[in-house]
């Protein structure tokens, strides 16, 4: 009798929310054996740190610091510029970060850099 009334209930139930009934009496059966909790499924789980967030400020400072002595090491005749790839063949060579490329895009704006692009026709007119 009771369970007959149970079904009932989760008839309308299922109905008025537009579910089915195998759901409502899944979340049914987790109320009664979790002590009428339920439990979001897996939203608060522990996330891993990426590498560039765990970069230690003396490598943002050398980071920083490269990226300003490769600009100061151009002529105003030869511009160099400065890209993702030399500058970290640049690091890698002085043995003071060793990241990927891509890290090290990621980096950049962390330490206070912004990306430009520059056109030819400023760098070709004479």
């Amino acid at each position: 009798m009771i369970e007959k009334l149970f079904y009932i209930i989760f008839q309308r139930v299922a109905q008025a929310l537009s579910i089915s009934l195998s759901t409502i009496t899944r979340i049914q059966r987790r109320l009664s054996s979790n002590d009428n909790v339920l439990r979001s499924p897996g939203k608060k789980r522990p996330r891993k740190k990426s590498k560039t967030t765990d970069l230690s400020d003396a490598v943002r400072h050398n980071i920083r610091d490269t990226v300003y002595q490769m600009y100061s090491e151009s002529n105003d005749n030869e511009q160099k510029h400065v890209t993702i790839a030399n500058l970290n063949k640049t690091l890698k060579e002085k043995e003071l970060a060793s990241i990927s490329n891509s890290s090290l895009q990621r980096v950049l704006p962390t330490v206070g850099f912004k990306y430009k692009k520059d056109t030819y026709a400023k760098m070709n007119s004479g």
